[in-house]
């Protein structure tokens, strides 16, 4: 029969088809909202036209494709191409549905994208090869009885989930057949559910054959056992991934015996304190740090016990133990979270104190330690009086171990045997480091006159959901004749000689026209925060309100886009001024959060005289989470006062997944580090923007 010439009539055909065809069917328009929905659709995933109408594709986002696919998704359609692949989508009810799609584009005569269609072939109820699977099924069972190692054997396509006795032991699993999928994710630990569910989406989502990883899982009683599975997965003819099959065990002696072997190869027996070897990974560390961020500058504390062989001669070595063990509970006691401690042999400890860029602070901080050891030790009726000498040497990103080590050692042996003094500061060579200072004041004078600064950014994101939510900028320079110049070495001298306003404007005028940049091109979240670094003598300066009025008034910043960051020195020196400085700009909507937050000695009490609306909290708090309970006290009973306060948080220096699962457990929904992103220049970080909107209208 030939084909309707009718128009109408075509269009109830083509109505027809698509109305009773079993694939489900979606149209989106150019917005990213769904136009149209079939009954397959419909019964595919469980939504209602009326419930589909207006929403995004993003709604049926299962999370278990990493993001990486989305985005190879998204830019096959931005090349003007189709799409085809499998899809694992979540139904209205929250079930999975593994689905076979296909996306088109359909453009105008000019190519301009109108409407997205998208079909959905189910093959999650594909029961074409029942009976062969239950034949293979028992045949696998009888192997998986016979392993010492747990076995599972996990189809990807129908969900059904297979496993042994032994692999239900291990990980703790009691329910039926159909529930071990869902137990299994109960069970696993929940600050490495994620870590095991991103490493496994990323392999789905590879062509690699295997791979391997190690988690741990919590059973009814709550033990908790250590385990490592070795996953094979079977991909079809397309290498589209169709089982996985994978071993487990139970390794929770060998991680035990592990840890206790290299506790023991890093630590001192008698005061359990790091030891050397240990002290030298932390000062690499710490060196490491300060390369990569212009305040996270230390000072190194070398500490002698005087005369302790006359304790050792006169009560005994079971007294001079004691008197060592003393020594390094009270060091413990009086260091900060962040700081490292030592006992680098006989009666000799060192201390590293992170953030302190000041000799003078160190000197008063070395004062103090000292003043504590050198109180009376008490033993079972025993009194014993212990004096000791203290080197400091300041560390910094061109520090090297061994000579800063020699220089706090020389320094405390001149302060006890030349100075006659309890505390030596440790001085490098004056005539070197005073022509370098010189080289640089010209150097950073002729780069701001000729605008030879970078401005990079640095994400700060939503730990939830992983979107950046605003960035911080941050100044660098390289200079023809020195080289790569830290910030911790041309920031202090700017505000030294007269430099850092003109080098706070500079910044300021990059990080707007950059923000300006983005917003024009669209992409930019509604609630992004641009911070930018002001030093207190730029917060001061009277120029400065009019300076931010004018961005405003031009329209090259939106209002609340700008967050000033402030330090706690800029609010102790001058607090009235500050005030007024704040109030002014905070009628031109500039935000203001309070950085390095817990490093100074005073910060709580600034939190009500300040009008701050976000503190930062500092690096070093950050990187002792997931092994220290105390500091995770601390950072918790942080996160409630600021709470109560109405105060938003942001995390510093986040490098690590156990770090940023600490911070989500303790309410922290905020951070900012390289396990995010490092410093970015502004095109890069308009392509990760760009990148962000993108998959969110896909979905």
């Amino acid at each position: 029969m030939p084909p309707p010439q009718d128009e109408n009539l075509d269009h109830q055909f083509l109505r027809v088809a698509i109305e009773t065809i079993d694939d489900a069917v979606e149209v989106s328009d150019a917005s990213g909202g769904f136009r149209y929905v079939n009954p397959a659709w419909e019964r595919l995933t469980g939504y209602s036209m009326a419930e589909a109408l207006g929403r995004p594709p993003s709604m049926l986002r299962s999370g278990f494709h990493p993001d990486e696919y989305y985005q190879a998704a998204w830019d096959t359609l931005e090349r003007g191409q189709s799409w085809t692949g499998m899809m694992v989508s979540r139904r209205k009810d929250g079930g999975l549905i593994h689905t076979w799609l296909r996306v088109y584009d359909l453009r105008d005569d000019q190519g301009k994208v109108r409407f997205r269609v998208a079909v959905r072939q189910d093959l999650t109820e594909d029961r074409r090869h029942t009976e062969a699977l239950r034949v293979r099924e028992e045949q696998l069972s009888l192997a998986m009885q016979a392993s010492r190692d747990g076995l599972c054997d996990w189809d990807l396509r129908s969900g059904h989930f297979l496993a042994s006795d032994r692999w239900k032991a291990i990980v703790g699993a009691t329910g039926e057949p159909e529930q071990l999928a869902a137990e299994f994710l109960a069970r696993v630990h929940p600050d490495d559910l994620d870590a095991l569910m991103e490493a496994t989406a990323a392999h789905l989502g590879s062509r690699e054959p295997a791979f391997t990883t190690e988690y741990r899982v919590v059973d009814e009683s709550g033990t908790v056992r250590i385990v490592e599975s070795a996953a094979v997965t079977v991909r079809d003819d397309s290498g589209e991934p169709r089982r996985m099959v994978s071993a487990v065990s139970d390794i929770t002696d060998r991680k035990r015996a592990e840890a206790g072997l290299f506790h023991s190869a890093t630590h001192d027996p008698l005061t359990d304190l790091p030891n050397r070897s240990l002290f030298v990974e932390h000062l690499k560390a710490a060196i490491g740090r300060a390369g990569r961020d212009a305040r996270s500058a230390f000072c190194l504390l070398y500490i002698d016990l005087r005369h302790f062989k006359l304790i050792n001669d006169g009560h005994g070595h079971s007294v001079g133990d004691q008197v060592l063990c003393s020594i390094a509970e009270r060091l413990r006691q009086l260091v900060r979270p962040g700081d490292s401690l030592a006992r680098l042999g006989g009666d000799e400890f060192a201390v590293l104190l992170a953030g302190v860029t000041d000799a003078a602070v160190a000197d008063t901080a070395a004062r103090r330690l000292l003043r504590r050891l050198e109180q009376p030790h008490h033993f079972d009726g025993l009194t014993v009086a212990v004096s000791a000498t203290i080197g400091v040497a300041m560390g910094d990103a061109n520090s090297e171990v061994d000579r800063l080590v020699r220089a706090a050692d020389t320094a405390m042996y001149n302060a006890r045997k030349v100075d006659h003094k309890s505390v030596g500061v440790a001085t490098p060579d004056a005539t070197a480091r005073s022509q370098r200072r010189a080289r640089m004041v010209v150097g950073l004078r002729e780069a701001l006159a000729r605008r030879h600064l970078d401005v990079m950014y640095q994400p700060v994101v939503d730990l939830r959901t992983g979107v950046m939510v605003g960035a911080e900028a941050l100044v660098r320079w390289y200079s023809v004749e020195l080289g790569t110049v830290s910030p911790v070495e041309f920031v202090p001298l700017a505000e030294d000689t007269q430099l850092a306003g003109k080098l706070g404007q500079f910044v300021l005028d990059r990080a707007v026209a950059d923000l300006r940049t983005w917003e024009c091109n669209g992409g930019l979240p509604p609630d992004f925060t641009l911070h930018v670094n002001v030093s207190p003598r730029q917060l001061l300066d009277p120029r400065l309100p009019a300076s931010v009025a004018r961005l405003h008034e031009s329209g090259r910043i939106s209002r609340d886009r700008l967050c000033f960051e402030i330090t706690e020195t800029a609010l102790i020196d001058r607090p009235e001024l500050v005030v007024n400085a704040i109030s002014t700009l905070r009628e031109f909507g500039v935000q203001f959060a309070l950085d390095d937050f817990g490093t100074g000695y005073s910060s709580l009490s600034h939190l009500r005289g300040f009008a701050v609306s976000t503190i930062k909290i500092d690096r070093s708090f950050v990187a002792l989470l997931p092994e220290d309970a105390v500091t995770r006290q601390i950072v918790a009973g942080l996160l409630t006062m600021t709470e109560a306060l109405g105060l938003a948080v942001v995390a510093e220096g986040v490098e690590t997944e156990s770090q940023q699962q600490c911070l989500l457990a303790l309410g922290c929904s905020r951070a900012q580090g390289y396990r995010f992103a490092r410093p970015m220049p502004a095109a890069q970080l308009h392509e990760l923007l760009a990148s962000q909107a993108g998959r969110a209208r896909l979905g």
